[in-house]
């Protein structure tokens, strides 16, 4: 098929603190720069406009991408959403396709294929580990039955796939699943120069989410073994979780290192990055694509991320929940300036790889092959 607009479906607030919004934001920002119509739902839209929504997410402004806010009457209802854009789309269906990343929403507009008989294109990120390797068998705990049928059926019923890990992609393979599956990582935004200078980093940098899922007190019990240097949180998403990272790092005897910073706008990360001597990723998500962006010698979590990171070459791998294992690849580094430059590098040479325009290149040429 020739692609001319894409509908991606969402129940996102916009802005949110969150990754997803962000790379939701990118991904559909370098679709448009694509030369394609994205006509991008949302639930409510705090920016005046466009130009103000491209310089708070740092995305390159497009006359082919749409902020649509869903009606009031619908917002709060999957299934109504679903329904809505739907009928809405259903007089101007040549060369469109549905783009859905909330597994909710895509089973909705699935099971209404046969009224808007349009392609849907579903973006996954779950990974086996996510799902204890029963992602497609529906797991049968009565609190997990409900989403574990809904990813089984959205993997077995969409017209395409976007795995955002190779993990995710051959998991699917071997569990024989027919649906067209591209493995596409997360974007970059490469520098134009690399510049980093081993002496001028001033700490170790993790900006993300303070949740139980990513880990903060590994990182500060990391700092028990690594010595010298400052360990530096950005983000938190709410006082509670800052406020209670902060007391375990008391806790441990290392507050002194331990220096938190605000969330700021994804456009603003770049300047915070250029300071860090280190950083370290827990997933190979977005934050870890910030990372490679900017050149940074990175350490970390070896599960998932096949494909994209390369121990000893693009990264230090660690050991998931192993602090010694964490602490141990942090001071490779820091004993290491001439290992941290050629790992910095090879971070930057990952980013030229991995860029949001040739991603959206893949995503359409996929679209273009695999769902006429």
């Amino acid at each position: 098929m020739r692609l001319k607009r894409i509908i991606y479906v969402t129940r996102l607030t916009i802005p949110r603190k969150d990754p997803r919004s962000i790379q939701i934001l990118k991904n559909c920002a370098a679709l448009a720069g694509q030369n394609i119509e994205v006509f991008l739902y949302v639930k409510k839209n705090d920016f005046p406009n466009i130009d103000s929504l491209s310089r708070y997410y740092g995305i390159q402004a497009s006359q082919g991408l749409h902020i649509e806010t869903l009606p009031l009457l619908v917002r709060f209802s999957s299934t109504l959403i679903a329904l809505f854009v739907c009928v809405k789309s259903i007089l101007n269906k040549n060369g469109v396709i549905f783009y859905v990343r909330d597994f909710t929403l895509a089973e909705r507009i699935i099971k209404l294929k046969w009224l808007h008989k349009i392609n849907i294109l579903a973006e996954t990120h779950c990974t086996p580990l996510m799902y204890n390797n029963r992602l497609i068998l529906a797991n049968k705990e009565p609190t997990r039955r409900g989403k574990a049928e809904s990813v089984e059926f959205v993997h077995k019923n969409s017209d395409g796939l976007i795995c955002a890990f190779k993990e995710t992609e051959e998991f699917l393979l071997k569990n024989n699943i027919q649906t067209p599956t591209l493995c596409a990582w997360f974007g970059t935004e490469p520098k134009v120069v690399f510049d980093y200078v081993f002496s001028s980093g001033k700490g170790i940098y993790y900006i993300g989410s303070f949740s139980k899922s990513h880990s903060p007190e590994l990182f500060i019990e990391a700092m028990k073994y690594v010595k010298d240097e400052s360990l530096i949180l950005m983000g938190g998403y709410g006082e509670e979780k800052i406020s209670s990272v902060k007391d375990y790092a008391t806790r441990a005897g290392v507050s002194d290192r331990v220096i938190f910073e605000n969330y700021v706008p994804p456009a603003e990360v770049g300047n915070h990055l250029k300071q860090a001597k280190v950083a370290i990723a827990l997933w190979a998500g977005l934050k870890l694509a910030d990372y490679f962006s900017h050149g940074l010698p990175i350490v970390a979590c070896s599960n998932p991320g096949k494909g994209i990171l390369r121990d000893n070459d693009n990264c230090i791998l660690f050991q998931p929940k192993d602090p010694k294992s964490l602490a141990d690849a942090i001071n490779k580094i820091l004993d290491n300036p001439a290992l941290a430059k050629t790992l910095a590098r090879n971070a930057y040479k990952t980013a030229q790889e991995y860029s949001w325009q040739k991603r959206a290149e893949k995503i359409i040429n996929f679209i273009e092959s695999n769902m006429g």
